[in-house]
């Protein structure tokens, strides 16, 4: 699309930071923060799905750059190519710059590291008694995408014969019996699980492209928390605490319908606030602005980083309850601009040429 929809990059920083401070207060060993008797951290925990959303935004995103193109061997290659040119070139230079300084050895074991991760496999090929071989642990994410890059244009090309919404249905269901069937606790690091993520995102785009006027539910507040009411049901049955403590059926149910509930409680959420100015109009603001558009560099950078940080904090002698919030904005002092720099070179030679 030619013109940005601003509440989008709102959402980009929203997860790219969600995910950031998940990881800021599990190096920490998620201390608790209590303010009249309540864990304030604890529903922040739900900020740590910012990569479900990335899911979701990137099914409506891909969705209006395909909707128009008939898909041939030439379009597929070209998409296919351009994917690529968004994402490779960045994420190549972090994970070799991540991997030769955690490991500070070049050698046989390091390069099969790279091609795994550089080949998109890394969330599927087991390294070292790990379930995938990621480089560092965002990087699982990457291979989702690209996987799903691979396979977009082929859903389209069915919707072409049956229509859209029959091809997303088909899709939805086929990826909610995939959520049944693999529940292992593994299987969250592959595309079999997150179907329903990009089918709603998909879903989403499809009606923010309908001419009809908007239902209530896309432009009323009421929506809008309907929306983080069905959020915070999917990410509460998708916890440790909840599936643990339930019998095997509840926690089979939890395990497969939690993340529906969250994503779709999240794709309300973000097609209420790029529908209605009335509701999105907060995320239209200059920070958030900036950092959505570096939000995939904030993402790619942010777990190498905050190692590097986590030292110097530890030097330094801070209640145990605040040390994520101290870690969270050391790391984002640095995070910042690193991510800007490779937003700046690397990122935006790509999107310079597509103009």
């Amino acid at each position: 699309m030619k013109n940005r929809i601003l509440a989008l990059d709102g959402w980009r920083t929203i997860a790219s930071l969600g995910v950031v401070w998940i990881h800021t207060w599990t190096f920490c060993g998620n201390p608790a923060l209590k303010l009249l008797g309540v864990n304030i951290f604890q529903p922040l925990a739900i900020l740590g799905n910012g990569v479900d959303f990335f899911f979701v935004i990137s099914g409506f995103c891909l969705y209006l750059i395909l909707k128009d193109k008939p898909i041939t061997a030439s379009t597929y290659k070209t998409f296919i190519k351009n994917r690529w040119l968004r994402i490779g070139p960045a994420f190549y230079i972090c994970a070799t710059v991540a991997l030769f300084a955690m490991t500070k050895v070049f050698n046989v074991e390091n390069l099969k590291l790279l091609f795994y991760n550089f080949s998109y496999l890394n969330n599927i090929i087991p390294y070292n008694g790990n379930a995938n071989s990621s480089i560092t642990p965002p990087f699982w994410s990457l291979a989702v995408e690209f996987q799903f890059y691979i396979l977009l244009p082929f859903m389209l090309m069915a919707s072409s014969k049956i229509g859209i919404k029959k091809t997303l249905y088909t899709l939805f269901a086929l990826g909610l019996c995939m959520n049944f069937i693999f529940t292992a606790d593994e299987n969250k690091y592959h595309l079999v699980t997150k179907v329903c993520h990009f089918t709603l995102g998909i879903f989403a785009a499809v009606i923010f492209l309908e001419k009809k006027v908007k239902p209530q539910i896309l432009t009323q507040y009421w929506g809008l928390f309907l929306g983080i009411i069905a959020m915070f049901f999917g990410r509460y049955t998708m916890s440790d605490a909840y599936v643990h403590n339930a019998n095997n059926l509840i926690s089979l149910f939890s395990k497969a319908l939690g993340p529906i509930f969250l994503v779709g409680g999240f794709t309300l959420v973000m097609l209420n606030t790029i529908t209605s100015e009335k509701t999105g109009k907060w995320l239209a603001n200059p920070v958030l602005q900036f950092y959505g558009k570096i939000s995939y560099s904030v993402y790619l950078w942010h777990y190498f980083l905050l190692s590097l940080v986590l030292p110097y904090l530890q030097k330094i002698s801070i209640v145990a309850s605040l040390q994520p919030v101290f870690l969270f904005l050391m790391s984002m002092l640095v995070i910042t601009p690193v991510s800007y720099a490779s937003y700046y070179f690397i990122e935006r030679l790509y999107l310079n040429k597509k103009k």
